[in-house]
Parts: structure tokens; sequence; C-alpha cells
């Protein structure tokens, strides 16, 4: 049997493992885990108020992780890992109701880390 660790396969982008968040004294998240491969699409799916969005926080940095380990492009998070990540956090409604398509959206995500382009030529 081949040695997983030796294989070809490329190291998953995100590696999330039993990921804890507590705020103010309450678990929020208990034990969560997510691995995301290149190419991969995820979606997270919950009822209102199941913790997604605050184990999508967790893993860019914007709040912070109880326990468990978080892994980013093969290596434990760290600032300069998360600010390889575009993160838009979701909203209600847009400010001011000034209305944006969804190409705005996510170039405002990834403003700040070297990663917003403009369109292709």
């Amino acid at each position: 049997m081949a040695d997983p660790a030796s294989s070809d396969a490329p190291r998953p982008l995100v590696d999330a493992r039993g990921v804890r968040v507590s705020l103010q004294g309450n678990a929020i998240l208990h034990g969560v885990s997510l691995t995301a491969a290149p190419g991969e699409v995820v979606a997270l799916l919950g009822g209102n108020g199941s913790g997604k969005s605050t184990f999508v926080r967790a893993i860019v940095g914007a709040i912070p992780a109880s326990g468990g380990t978080i892994e980013l492009f093969g290596q434990p998070a760290s600032a300069a890992a998360r600010a390889e990540l575009g993160y838009v956090p979701q909203r209600v409604t847009a400010a001011g109701g000034v209305s944006a398509t969804a190409h705005e959206v996510v170039v405002a995500g990834l403003l700040g880390t070297g990663g917003a382009r403009g369109p292709a030529a």
C-alpha cells in the first residue's frame, strides 16, 4: 500500500481539523473539520446560526480558534498565509443600498491582499 505522505497529490489549500471557537465564554463551534484541495469547489450548508460564517471567520483569522488546527497552503495558518486569501464577509444589505456586480464584490474582498487585479485584457 502506498504511503499517502509520499503521493504526488497536491497539499490541501485549507485543512482545518477539530476547530473550536468560543465567543464571550460560549462554545460556538465544537470540533468542525474541512479539507479543500486545489481546484475543488466546497459549499458550507447549514441553517441560520449553525456556525458557517463563524467557521470561515476562524479560518481567515478574523476571530480566534480556541482549539483544533488550521493549515493553509500546507503550512500552519499564519498572518502571511492568511494574507493570500480573499475574504468577502456576508452582508445583510449593501452599504447605502449601492448596487455592485459579483466581480466588484469579489475584487473588494481582495483589496489589501495583493490579489486584486483588473479585468483580463
